[in-house]
């Protein structure tokens, strides 16, 4: 059941890792975020997680076409699900 305020909790950054900011969200409104330190100039800047009824989600990435997945991980049950989306340059789309 979704909480009546949403919960937001600041996460650290490994010291290996290779992202510069991170979210974590679920559909009952607990967020955990590490922000970007520095720049934040970034194809893609705003993302929406939607979840529906039948099971499945949908994440936009607002305003950042033209862009190609990488890479997609589709482990087996239970494992993690990964896609590693890229910027491309207009003249690519």
């Amino acid at each position: 059941m979704p909480a009546d305020t949403p919960s937001i909790t600041r996460v650290k950054k490994p010291s290996n890792a290779g992202w510069i900011a991170k979210a974590d969200v679920n559909p009952e409104g607990q967020f955990g975020v590490a922000p970007a330190e520095g720049s934040t100039d970034h194809e893609f800047r705003d993302v929406n997680v939607a979840w529906y009824g039948d099971g499945r989600i949908k994440v936009t990435i607002k305003g950042a076409g033209p862009a190609a997945i990488r890479q997609a991980y589709l482990s087996g049950a239970g494992q993690d699900v990964i896609l590693d989306v890229i910027a491309l340059p207009a003249s690519e789309s």
